[in-house]
């Protein structure tokens, strides 16, 4: 007679089937993976504290040139991309009207010094008698004349602000209006950047401002020249923060860079790198090696011991060792991966 697998007891088969479910599970589950110890050579080399910050290159000094007053411009001598000289002319209002006003200021003067003399004849022999009227009269006629050559003097003063030159040499780095556009002092009508030394304008965190000193060299990146790295010095930390795009408040503080050989384009951005402080010829390891910022893990054979060290300078991926360790020591990098056996040493995962 043949045993047919459902004619078995129901508690058989049930236990059956939990013993191939289990097999599966332990078969088909997925294992944890073991993470392996990685190691590196403790090294002697340089550690530098850094400050990095995004900026744009600029010129020693820039001018934004407006007019003093409103009124059509009746020409324009620059365009961008131009060298001018300091003193040169750069453009200018059309002054028909004031020329009118001008003469009309003259005329007026002249009549009001007719009329105050005439005063001042009719009581000079009065000196010592002269009545309140008198002295009322030759006091307004005097104080016309005053005030009509203020006013030439006023019409004279528009007829030099109706004419720009340029505040120092450079290169015209805008110019936007059109001859016979009407512009007011409000209107930047040219832009002069001195371009005889490059500077870098970096965006320096409020928090990092502390570390910064005259003086410190500085890298400089530009995007326009990503294959290049030119050598800086902070030369101007700027007395007022400013106010980011993000809401960060920074300090422009300003590297001179001298004058690479490069297409000079204010405003180009890049990256600053300010070196605030540097250490040479010391023991160098990861930042990632250390345990509690004081202790490594250093391989020993085949085991690990945990050393407790003395740091010192630090940069964003190193910091330099001052004793504890030895060139040539391997140290862990991955201190999360050392397990404990039972001997309480220090071994690779699965030894």
């Amino acid at each position: 007679m043949v045993l047919k697998f459902w004619h078995l007891p129901k508690k058989i088969w049930v236990t059956a089937l939990l013993i191939i479910i289990g097999a599966s599970a332990y078969y088909f589950w997925p294992k944890p993976t073991v993470e392996i110890v990685q190691t590196v050579e403790v090294r002697t080399g340089e550690v530098k504290s850094v400050i990095s910050s995004s900026g744009t290159l600029e010129g020693t000094d820039s001018a934004d040139l407006r007019f003093k007053i409103s009124g059509k411009l009746n020409q324009i001598s620059v365009r961008a991309g131009d060298r001018v000289e300091k003193g040169d002319l750069i453009a200018g209002l059309d002054t028909q009207d004031l020329a009118i006003n001008l003469q009309q200021a003259r005329n007026t003067f002249v009549a009001k010094d007719a009329a105050a003399k005439r005063v001042e004849d009719d009581v000079k022999d009065n000196d010592g008698d002269e009545d309140f009227t008198q002295q009322e009269e030759r006091t307004a006629a005097q104080k016309a004349r005053d005030n009509a050559f203020d006013d030439i003097k006023s019409v004279q003063r528009s007829f030099q602000d109706a004419y720009i030159y340029a505040p120092l040499s450079g290169v015209i780095t805008k110019a936007d209006p059109n001859v016979g556009q009407i512009v007011s002092a409000a209107d930047v009508i040219t832009q002069i950047v001195d371009d005889s030394q490059y500077v870098f304008e970096a965006e320096v965190d409020e928090s990092d401002l502390g570390r910064v000193k005259l003086g410190q060299t500085a890298a400089i990146t530009l995007n326009s020249y990503p294959d290049q790295t030119f050598n800086a010095t902070v030369s101007k930390v700027t007395p007022v923060t400013e106010t980011t795009d993000s809401g960060a408040t920074v300090v422009i503080v300003k590297l001179s860079l001298g004058k690479p050989e490069i297409n000079f384009v204010a405003g180009l951005n890049g990256q600053a790198d300010i070196i605030t402080d540097a250490v040479n010829n010391v023991l160098v390891i990861p930042i990632e090696a250390l345990i509690d910022e004081k202790e490594v893990y250093v391989k020993r054979g085949e085991s690990y011991e945990k050393v407790q060290i003395e740091t010192g300078l630090q940069s964003d991926t190193e910091i330099e060792v001052k004793s504890g360790l030895s060139a040539g020591d391997q140290v862990v990098t991955n201190p999360q991966a050392v397990k404990v056996t039972n001997n309480n040493g220090f071994k690779f995962p699965g030894q």
